[in-house]
């Protein structure tokens, strides 16, 4: 997506939009022989809005088509379409809310495609703070930009984020004592390292960071981003702070909701999940005490999928799917939880799809 502004020749987009116009929206029986190529299908735009250009692209017999793009949403207005790019115009958002419209991308014989526009609401002035200005910014499914600026340039710090449903309910003391004891934990499993190296002095932009040091997020999530003062003495092994914490509060942005309804079902030494579209899921079976310790079904997914990526053994399932609870260890006569949730694998707007369809039973 560019923000740029574009002239077209008006001569040459009417004589392309009347030779090569993709007409009516192809019915059921006919059969998607193309496609349509995008680079993004979640986009993010600023409170303030503006007229921004989308390129597309279609691949397969009707290459060089130009499509129909269409809005759900008073507030986002669709300009002139030509067969690789289009313009839209997003209204300043003054709702106080963030919000989210599609636009819905059609051609006869190829697969329509839905693009989701997010736009962020208008914020408070800037944020109070006492010792740490955190800015948050960028926000994706799985990721987002901080920036964070101490007052004391000086003093070393820990910044973290960390899910709101983790956070709220906790003490300061007992929250910076659980950040020290992780690290601590990680410094075992990595001889070598220090525990100053986990340390910050001075403003932090995440922009500036490796990749491998960026916080990761789960999609649809509440989190906070914190900033505390905090000193090590590596000599005696022993850590000092204020207990004065610094918060930022947002939420991650959603994957592209799927219409898919998930079914499971639970017969003899299996769990079969069947679904009426052919969008990708997730299934896993757990036991009903583990189970519990989740405070949302969502919790479970997120971790599930969090740890399969990070082994490569995450596995995607489209269509019907038994799970074999033999083959899973099961033990009979225990209590069990099999879940299924709708799943995009997007490093852009990837996450979960739908709402986690769960069914507790007896082996």
């Amino acid at each position: 997506m560019k923000l740029n502004c574009v002239f077209y020749p008006l001569l040459a987009g009417i004589l392309c939009a009347i030779l090569l116009s993709c007409g009516k929206e192809k019915t059921a029986d006919e059969e998607f022989s193309s496609t349509f190529k995008v680079e993004k299908r979640l986009l993010t735009v600023g409170v303030d809005g503006g007229t921004l250009n989308f390129d597309y692209s279609i691949s397969g017999p009707r290459e060089g088509n130009v499509a129909d793009v269409s809005s759900d949403s008073d507030w986002l207005k669709v300009g002139m379409i030509f067969n690789s790019s289009f313009s839209f115009t997003v209204d300043a958002n003054d709702t106080g809310d963030d919000r989210e419209a599609t636009m819905t991308m059609t051609c006869s014989g190829v697969k329509p495609m839905k693009i989701v526009v997010m736009q962020s609401r208008k914020k408070d002035d800037t944020p109070i703070f006492s010792n740490y200005e955190i800015l948050v910014s960028d926000v994706t499914t799985s990721s987002a930009r901080f920036r964070i600026t101490p007052v004391d340039a000086g003093k070393t710090y820990l910044y973290a984020v960390v899910r709101k449903s983790d956070f709220d309910g906790m003490s300061a003391t007992a929250y910076i004592e659980a950040r020290i004891s992780q690290i601590k934990k990680m410094i075992a499993m990595y001889p070598g390292s220090t525990f100053s190296s986990f340390l910050s002095k001075g403003p932090v932009d995440t922009d500036n960071l490796a990749a491998n040091q960026r916080p990761s997020l789960y999609d649809r999530t509440d989190y906070y981003v914190t900033a505390f003062d905090l000193s090590f003495d590596e000599a005696t092994g022993t850590a000092a702070y204020s207990g004065n914490i610094d918060k930022t509060a947002f939420r991650s942005l959603s994957a592209p909701a799927s219409k898919m309804n998930l079914q499971l079902v639970h017969k003899g030494d299996f769990v079969t999940v069947t679904t009426d579209m052919t969008d990708g899921y997730v299934c896993h079976v757990m036991s009903k005490d583990a189970w519990a310790e989740f405070a949302h079904p969502d919790d479970a997914a997120h971790l599930y999928v969090l740890t399969l990526t990070q082994y490569d053994k995450l596995v995607i399932h489209s269509g019907t799917y038994q799970m074999n609870l033999e083959d899973e260890g099961l033990v009979k006569g225990e209590k069990y939880v099999a879940y299924a949730v709708g799943y995009r694998d997007s490093a852009t707007d990837g996450g979960l799809t739908t709402d986690v369809k769960f069914i507790e039973f007896t082996y």
